[in-house]
């Protein structure tokens, strides 16, 4: 299907009923995907202190540097599960992910986090992304 072709039928049946404004459609159906290329998401789940994981994420990116291909990263704690923490990576695209995990920072940080803690990972393409 189109790109934006299912934004547009919103579009048309929500404008009808006045509740969904074109600024509001044009921003979602621009954040769907860059150039054709759908976004990326890896969710990263653990549990451990939220302090160490920062040091160590901070650490990553002073080793990875220029070369790392993360465009956001997040990291979260939940609040109904003490110690569980969530990390949310946002990538431009599946192979830009890829090309990351190529990277000898990114494999050295998953051996260590994958030895020494319970992190699991789900991989997520972006179908549609809302931004207000």
């Amino acid at each position: 299907m189109p790109n934006g072709t299912i934004a547009n039928f919103v579009k048309r049946n929500r404008q009808a009923r006045g509740s969904v404004t074109n600024e509001a459609i044009d921003s979602a159906n621009n954040s769907i995907t860059k150039g054709g290329v759908m976004k990326f998401v890896q969710i990263m789940e653990q549990t451990g202190d939220v302090e160490e994981a920062r040091a160590e994420i901070e650490g990553y990116f002073n080793s990875a540097d220029t070369e790392t291909k993360v465009k956001k990263l997040m990291l979260c704690t939940d609040r109904d599960v003490p110690g569980k923490m969530v990390t949310i990576v946002e990538f431009e695209s599946w192979d830009t992910a890829t090309d990351n995990n190529e990277l000898d920072a990114t494999q050295e940080g998953a051996a260590e986090a994958q030895a020494t803690t319970d992190i699991t990972y789900q991989n997520l393409d972006v179908h549609h992304e809302w931004v207000r």
